[in-house]
């Protein structure tokens, strides 16, 4: 994960317009992880893995806050939020999975393997594309989204045994 940014390299901004389109895809990804992350904490009210419902909900606030903190960003350049959900994409997965956390079967998937999927998936976008994106935006990845969602990894990876 960190070797994205270990090497960073000196590349110009892109157009404004270029920007606005990157923050408003980050804006719906965030918003499917929120919704991913609801959903999933809804599943969770019956299943085994109810202890964990305080850390789903958690990591759904953070992505919510991650969502404002974009829209600011997005407003504050001169440009609209796209605020429509959208299609889930990467956390659809995990929106599909039925109740509880962990893998259930023989297939394996687990709705924590692709909430973790759809974590990566968020943090590698905002690793590649930090360096294209105005002052403002890269500080606000740099400082505030990449770090949460490394944690998030970080946890989901320990639930996992990864």
């Amino acid at each position: 994960m960190s070797s994205v940014l270990a090497n960073p390299t000196e590349i110009q901004a892109s157009e404004p317009a270029d920007v606005l389109a990157r923050l408003n895809e980050f804006l719906r990804d965030a918003i499917a992880a929120e919704v991913a992350y609801r959903m999933t904490a809804e599943r969770l009210d019956c299943s085994p893995d109810l202890p964990y419902l305080g850390l789903v909900r958690q990591f759904q606030e953070e992505h919510g806050l991650a969502a404002e903190a974009i829209r600011e960003q997005i407003t504050q350049l001169g440009g609209e939020p796209a605020d429509a959900q959208g299609s889930l994409g990467a956390w659809a997965a995990a929106a599909k999975c039925p109740p509880g956390l962990f893998p259930q079967g023989r297939d394996g998937n687990s709705a924590i393997q692709h909430l973790r999927d759809g974590e990566l998936h968020n943090f590698e976008n905002y690793c590649v594309a930090a360096a294209s994106l105005d002052a403002g935006s890269r500080q606000l990845l740099e400082n505030l989204l990449i770090p949460t969602l490394r944690r998030h990894v970080r946890v989901l990876n320990e639930l996992l045994g990864d």
